[in-house]
């Protein structure tokens, strides 16, 4: 017998890549700290998520010699309809100010989704 459970989501969560190069993690966008709350296993997943997606684009704009400008990341996990609990996918949106080139800063953040270890450890969808 499958239970069947209310769809919901945790998040949205915040990772900022800042002007320092350094990573600031935070629920709300003006309220950023150098480490976040860890008191929500489905929190601490998304901001592992988030930190893999940032590190992952600044690697791949120097590899790739693209200056980019300090940006954050908005995370949101949608989790599925059936225990065990799970997310089935997630919503992440990258801040229009890594680079004014939108077409350079897509290309960056779905490159970066192929390099990051984590995303392409879970099981749920980008």
């Amino acid at each position: 017998m499958t239970l069947r459970v209310k769809p919901s989501s945790e998040g949205p969560i915040f990772v900022s890549f800042d002007e320092h190069k350094g990573l600031r993690y935070g629920r709300v966008l003006s309220e950023l700290s150098v480490a976040p709350v860890l008191d929500n296993p489905a929190e601490t997943f998304l901001y592992s998520i988030g930190s893999c997606m940032a590190i992952s684009l600044q690697k791949l704009a120097l590899r790739r010699k693209n200056e980019i400008h300090p940006f954050h990341l908005q995370i949101t996990g949608h989790k599925g309809e059936f225990l065990p609990a799970h997310f089935t996918h997630y919503d992440i949106q990258l801040s229009n100010s890594i680079h004014p080139d939108r077409e350079l800063a897509e290309t960056l953040f779905k490159d970066a989704k192929k390099i990051c270890t984590i995303s392409n450890s879970v099981s749920g969808s980008f």
